[in-house]
């Protein structure tokens, strides 16, 4: 691929990323390491899962909101 052609990509990069509508976030998968052990936090299907036994009583656990929180903290989760 020659010069031109990628800073013609760089260019499409910058109009895309300037029209945030253009994307959907579909899944992510976090690997945590909290105070008991590995957690997995996934977000699939609109919905945010861990394999804490918290989750699995009450749909919700510190290992989701802390994902949540560095989201937004960089901006990727409103």
């Amino acid at each position: 691929m020659e010069d031109s052609e990628i800073e013609e990509k760089r260019a499409k990069a910058l109009r895309y990323a300037d029209q945030p509508d253009r994307f959907s976030l579909v899944n992510l998968k976090f690997e945590m390491r909290s105070n008991h052990g590995v957690r997995q936090v996934e977000y699939a299907d609109e919905s945010w899962r861990c394999v804490c036994e918290f989750y699995l009583k009450t749909s919700t656990c510190s290992h989701i909101l802390a994902v949540q929180q560095i989201l937004r903290k960089a901006g990727l989760l409103t």
